[in-house]
């Protein structure tokens, strides 16, 4: 979904239902397009424009009292609730036809989008026939998905293929958070069978990590070490074979691996974080920080690496550096009060240094400042 600030958050589950590359990029697009659009601040200032009248019609209601009362209050709560979705619903449409633009822009199968929305309608078909259409505001309807099929025959229908980067995301995320692992495993099998070799690698992967689930360690690194063997600087195949090492018992040779890694990529993000990761587990957080420092010079608003270095700090008995650390994670979540509520905690405990009090001090500031409302 598309929140304050112009920030989208996509989870997990996003990757595991859209099949394809461009099934999700479509979802980013739309929610690009609600971005774009100003939808959320739009949607604000019309519930602030109605607000009035709507409060009016509740006192009247009150006042009147009795069944013409309570009439009168049911009318203006329907009346807003009414208005209230007839403006999203307007909003989602403008954001299929503006995502739309995006996604054949991108490079993606425009059509991407209204397949990605049918197989939700199978998956959730019983809930799309009890609910009326009036009141769902992220409609999932044959006539949505016409809509959509006839604005994107008006776009390019040529389209990047799918990359094997994805295919390894998705196998990831099904892997580690699928529900039922042996299920997975005889569909990744399945896979590992496929002419296609992108495709084979990928139910590979997943075998590796659906292992890790189910215990079967050793089969974990024999088939990690085949597939580091095909692509030895694929980040996938590293990380896949550093957690199979690690929970084989072999914790030397992963974080071995990962040092490697990272002395070719050490701006790398990803590889920072799970080095750093398995290195605080192996009782190494003085190793961890400059790894992580790495890696939040990379990439400054990762919320992980600053939930390790808040780890890597507290092993350390920094105290109000783990303090100061999850703070940034906090606010990095949109939870600013708890940042500050951090960073007060952190001022309690930078009394020997001036520098870090004065450090925690000017950042409080400024998130202080985003408080305020502005003109």
């Amino acid at each position: 979904f598309a929140g304050p600030g112009g920030q989208i958050v996509l989870f997990t589950g996003l990757i595991a239902t859209a099949e394809t590359e461009a099934e999700f990029a479509s979802v980013v697009a739309h929610e690009l397009a609600h971005v774009t659009q100003r939808h959320l601040p739009r949607m604000i200032e019309r519930a602030r424009k109605r607000q009035i009248p709507a409060t009016a019609g509740l006192i009247a209601g009150i006042l009147l009292g009795g069944q013409a009362g309570a009439a009168t209050m049911a009318a203006t709560n329907a009346a807003a609730l009414s208005d209230q979705l007839s403006y999203t619903r307007t909003f989602e449409r403008e954001a299929d036809a503006v995502g739309l633009r995006i996604l054949s822009t991108a490079g993606y199968d425009p059509q991407a989008m209204a397949r990605f929305i049918q197989s939700l309608v199978q998956d959730t078909r019983f809930q799309v026939n009890e609910t009326p259409e009036y009141f769902r505001t992220h409609p999932l309807s044959l006539d949505r998905i016409a809509e959509i099929e006839s604005r994107a025959a008006g776009h390019s229908q040529e389209a990047i293929s799918q990359t094997q980067e994805y295919l390894l995301l998705r196998a990831r995320a099904l892997a580690r958070y699928g529900v039922d692992p042996e299920h997975l495993i005889a569909t990744f099998q399945s896979q590992e069978g496929a002419d296609v070799p992108e495709v084979a690698s990928a139910g590979r992967y997943g075998l590796i990590l659906s292992g890790l689930r189910t215990g079967a360690y050793n089969q974990s690194v024999e088939l990690a070490l085949s597939l580091r063997a095909q692509s030895p600087k694929n980040i996938f195949y590293v990380v896949g074979l550093a957690e199979s090492l690690q929970a084989a018992g072999d914790l030397n040779n992963a974080l071995k691996l990962l040092a490697e890694a990272m002395a070719m990529v050490p701006d790398d993000p990803v590889l920072a974080s799970y080095y750093a990761d398995m290195l605080i587990k192996a009782g190494k957080p003085d190793q961890a920080k400059p790894v992580i420092r790495a890696g939040l010079r990379a990439l400054p608003h990762s919320m992980r690496l600053f939930k390790l270095l808040a780890r890597a700090e507290g092993e350390l008995g920094h105290t109000a550096e783990s303090f100061q650390a999850l703070a940034e994670y906090h606010y990095l979540s949109g939870d600013l009060q708890t940042a500050l509520a951090k960073l007060t905690t952190a001022l309690q405990h930078a009394q020997a240094s001036a520098y870090l009090t004065a450090s925690i001090t000017a950042r409080r500031v400024e998130i202080q400042q985003e408080f305020e409302p502005k003109d």
